[in-house]
């Protein structure tokens, strides 16, 4: 009896993993330059962050920002959340979500810290947004 309930859950695992593989390598044709992205602003703290993600992509030019998901070729949604208060200042984290048009998450980004300064206009979820920007997409898709 142990011995096979320990097949089942090995071919279980084995069959979740390669599914897991198959989806990222067919969603990898997504990345192309060119491509049409929706940009989901996951969380109300988001929203300030939004503008200046989408003015972003847009002068990175790597994919093109559509206004309408039924446009788009997949989806990247933005998740923030406000950490914890250390030494009176408010960081902010930030992660991206890749999707398919059906809501089915395939890739996701490291998650990145920002901290309210100047170069942000002391806005902790913007300067979120700079680093997830400048760090991960203008590295990873180039």
């Amino acid at each position: 009896m142990k011995c096979i309930f320990l097949t089942a859950t090995s071919l279980l695992l084995i069959s979740s993993v390669y599914s897991q593989d198959v989806i990222t390598e067919d969603m990898s044709a997504l990345f192309q330059r060119g491509n049409k992205v929706f940009l989901e602003i996951a969380d109300k703290e988001t929203s300030v962050s939004g503008v200046y993600l989408v003015n972003a992509f847009n002068e990175w030019g790597y994919w093109t920002v559509v206004e309408d998901v039924q446009d788009a070729q997949f989806i990247i949604a933005i998740h923030t959340k406000m950490s914890e208060k250390k030494a009176s200042r408010l960081n902010a984290e930030i992660y991206a979500e890749f999707k398919t048009l059906e809501n089915q998450v395939f890739k996701k980004s490291p998650t990145y810290v920002g901290s309210p300064n100047i170069n942000n206009g002391y806005h902790s979820v913007k300067g979120a947004a700079m680093v997830l920007m400048k760090k991960y997409f203008k590295n990873e898709f180039k």
